[in-house]
């Protein structure tokens, strides 16, 4: 029979082994939680199936992003900031820096190199206020074309931007959308719907809400 010394050493032993996997457990899960919290592992861009006549049902993705340019110069993502729920916060209570545009980008990744037709492809953007649109334009794709997609990356198709800043002169204060609505098509496929952004005017200043 063991000595009881051994015994208590042996449980003893098992206990700070567990104690050390359950530390490990709760550190790793800490890292996780970290990396989730602060966008790390979020996609960079909004993304959708591409679908075509494919068999498989998707012949790849749509990535979607609107970037802001702030009056210093500088500019961000808002998808990026979205995937901060620290920058999403303050953002949604406090608003943004002061920005003079805004630029709605399509993009696309498939598995293989390709050319993408992009003739087709329009966007209508408006600014309404309390429903209202009192702003519109439609985008016409104006690039080369076709544009040239290599596999497994991702390649901006087509960048609509408007120059918020001028547009927003004279207006009351207040709160406002900006909605890129893309119509047509590209290469026969179904484009996403497209992308909005709450703004907010504040004595001729434009900032914008998450």
């Amino acid at each position: 029979m063991l000595p009881k010394g051994g015994i208590m050493k042996s449980d003893n032993g098992f206990i700070s082994e567990i104690a050390s996997l359950c530390t490990i457990a709760i550190c790793v899960m800490t890292i996780i939680s970290f990396g989730i919290t602060i966008g790390a592992w979020e996609a960079s861009l909004w993304e959708s199936n591409l679908e075509g006549a494919s068999i498989i049902g998707c012949d790849g993705y749509w990535g979607e992003d609107i970037v802001v340019t702030y009056l210093d110069g500088i500019t961000e993502s808002v998808k990026g900031i979205s995937n901060s729920i620290w920058s999403t916060m303050s953002i949604r209570d406090d608003g943004s820096m002061p920005i003079k545009t805004l630029q709605y980008c399509l993009n696309a990744k498939i598995p293989i190199s390709d050319t993408f037709d992009v003739t087709g492809y329009e966007c209508i953007v408006t600014v309404a206020h309390e429903d209202v649109v009192f702003y519109r334009i439609t985008y016409t794709y104006v690039g080369l074309s076709p544009v040239v997609i290599e596999a497994n990356q991702w390649v901006r198709i087509a960048t609509v931007s408007l120059d918020i800043e001028s547009v927003s002169v004279g207006l009351n204060n207040g709160r406002y959308t900006v909605s890129f609505d893309n119509i047509g098509n590209i290469e026969n496929i179904n484009v996403p719907d497209g992308r909005s952004i709450d703004l907010v005017v504040d004595d001729g200043i434009v900032t914008f809400l998450i």
